[in-house]
């Protein structure tokens, strides 16, 4: 289920049964703003929406969270995974499973401090086409699936 009406009214009325909520995280460097990076996010966003098209009926994909970083900014990234995890965790009674999907190697390593689980094993600027976006797709589809295994 997706963040539209349709979807959350459908969620509304099943949410007894959706356990896992989908978060895609992206670092927005401001000072690097172009194609590539604008390429690059909805990439990630498609990623999120093959795995959530595998599972529908057992997800909820949430919007995309931005952490938006300006050059020196190293301590606000820790303040922002941090923030991010715990204010997550703490709306968690909703949801038993919440998988963090993003490609910066950074953020998934603090957010992995703090306890969270982080689909981040690949990298979007190597996605060129349907097929590479599917096989991305599936290996955070199968990292659902262990993560719900436990």
């Amino acid at each position: 289920m997706r963040w539209n009406p349709d979807d959350i009214e459908s969620f509304i009325e099943a949410k007894e049964y959706i356990d896992t909520v989908i978060i895609p995280v992206h670092t927005l460097r401001l000072q690097e703003m172009n194609k590539e990076q604008v390429q690059k996010i909805r990439k990630l966003e498609d990623i999120c929406l093959y795995i959530e098209n595998q599972l529908k009926g057992r997800v909820l994909l949430l919007p995309p969270v931005f952490q938006y970083l300006a050059s020196n900014s190293e301590d606000y990234a820790e303040v922002f995974q941090r923030f991010l995890v715990h204010s997550v965790q703490d709306g968690g009674d909703a949801f038993k499973h919440m998988l963090f999907v993003t490609e910066d190697d950074e953020l998934a390593a603090g957010m992995k401090e703090h306890g969270a689980a982080v689909f981040h094993d690949f990298s979007l600027g190597e996605i060129e086409d349907r097929d590479g976006l599917m096989e991305t797709g599936n290996r955070g589809y199968q990292f659902l699936l262990n993560l719900w295994k436990g």
